[in-house]
């Protein structure tokens, strides 16, 4: 490329990176348009990342480029298989696409298991006044139980119950989509107030103490959700869901936790207690910014 320039084609659109910034083509076809960007933002190399993409539409979309001294490469088509989990090697000069499985150490899960209860004891502590506070403010503001309970699928598909504040009425329906809006009619004021600083998790010490989660993992969903997954999203049922994670503390955490798999694919992939250190640090930090 030159410098920092580049083009790349995907199902999201196409992207160009020009002198540090990023910019995105929505709805692009190898058609003229092509000719126009690369005059344009004097693109030299292009990356095609569609992950269906045929042999064939490779090979006319490599010819077009050519004729253009368009240098081109291609992202492997292994999305659907195992993107998320491949070695690359080589056997004397060809490229080898092996499946990581990704195995986690006995060691790391029980430093991570140790670490949950030390941290729950500490925890329970500290906030044992808070639960105290919680509760009466929840019984005072609406009739119906404090602690709100669901079944969750946990860790190799285990069915289990997650405890929270209650934060919505009691004529809800629980299995309902979760309200991406504070004023939601759903939502009572006081679980206004847990929602927006996260206190309505709290109560998820338990299922820590009862081994069901961790402090830190993907988010356990709902069995009728779990029951649609594939084969890639049960990738994230391999491992102890947890209270906080990397989709919680991204943009797009207000959408839903299976059209945002990669969030919990990349922490499966590179899960370490220097990772989890982060993610409990930038909670904290997020929960005290809505304080």
């Amino acid at each position: 490329m030159s410098g920092e320039q580049g083009v790349w084609s995907g199902e999201r659109g196409v992207g160009s990176t020009m002198a540090g910034k990023l910019f995105r083509f929505k709805n692009f076809e190898m058609g003229d348009d092509i000719g126009a960007l690369i005059k344009q933002y004097s693109i030299d190399e292009i990356c095609v990342a569609i992950s269906n993409i045929s042999n064939e539409t490779c090979m006319k979309i490599l010819k077009r480029l050519r004729k253009k001294n368009i240098k081109t490469s291609f992202v492997p088509n292994l999305y659907k298989v195992f993107v998320h989990r491949v070695n690359i090697k080589h056997i004397g000069q060809i490229p080898i696409v092996e499946e990581d499985e990704g195995k986690v150490g006995k060691a790391y899960l029980t430093i991570k298991r140790c670490s949950d209860i030390l941290m729950l004891i500490i925890l329970m502590i500290l906030f044992f006044p808070v639960f105290l506070i919680v509760s009466v403010a929840i019984k005072t503001d609406s009739k119906g139980a404090v602690f709100f309970k669901q079944k969750r699928v946990g860790i190799n598909g285990k069915l289990f119950e997650i405890y929270k504040f209650r934060s919505m009425t009691t004529e809800s329906n629980p299995y309902a989509v979760n309200p991406t809006d504070q004023n939601d009619a759903r939502v009572t004021r006081v679980g206004r107030f847990l929602r927006k600083t996260s206190l309505d998790e709290l109560p998820q010490l338990f299922n820590v103490l009862k081994g069901d989660m961790s402090f830190v993992g993907p988010r356990p969903e709902m069995p009728f959700i779990v029951d649609s997954y594939n084969e890639i999203h049960r990738e994230r049922l391999k491992v102890l869901p947890g209270i906080t994670g990397l989709w919680q503390l991204s943009g797009d955490r207000k959408n839903a936790i299976h059209e945002n798999m990669d969030y919990d694919l990349f922490y499966i992939r590179n899960m370490s207690f220097s990772l989890d250190i982060a993610i409990l640090i930038e909670t904290l930090i997020f929960a005290f910014r809505g304080i």
